[in-house]
């Protein structure tokens, strides 16, 4: 609202416009998708040894071959780590997972931003909801 100098007052009748709407204009994307790619971001740079994060890393399976009977790449190892549904770890391979061939085809840290940014919103599905 700030960006575009639109406030709710009388002459607008206390109405603005959406807040998709509003992003489609200023060419921006959402707060919770722009989580989203820095959460997968934090993930890919962790696996790849490029963020100190040693608890983590000892902690999350990277698997470049996916098994028939498993669908995820990235699993965590840690019992306990996994019983916490909700923990940024967890939800951080929950997205992730939903991207995981980007892992293996992107050629640099900047390919893969890249490609994660371009990724449709359907992808992660209800984790943006």
């Amino acid at each position: 609202m700030f960006a575009r100098k639109e406030y709710p007052n009388a002459q607008n009748n206390y109405k603005i416009t959406s807040y998709n709407q509003r992003l489609a204009e200023l060419n921006m994307t959402s707060l919770r998708r722009r989580r989203v790619n820095g959460a997968v971001t934090q993930l890919y740079d962790i696996i790849n040894g490029t963020a100190n994060c040693p608890i983590v890393r000892e902690n999350v399976s990277f698997d470049r071959e996916r098994a028939l009977r498993h669908s995820e790449r990235i699993r965590i190892v840690d019992k306990h780590m996994k019983l916490a549904l909700e923990t940024p770890v967890t939800q951080m391979c929950k997205m992730a997972n939903r991207v995981s061939d980007l892992f293996i085809s992107s050629t640099s840290r900047s390919n893969f931003i890249s490609s994660v940014r371009k990724t449709p919103d359907e992808t992660f599905g209800s984790l943006l909801e």
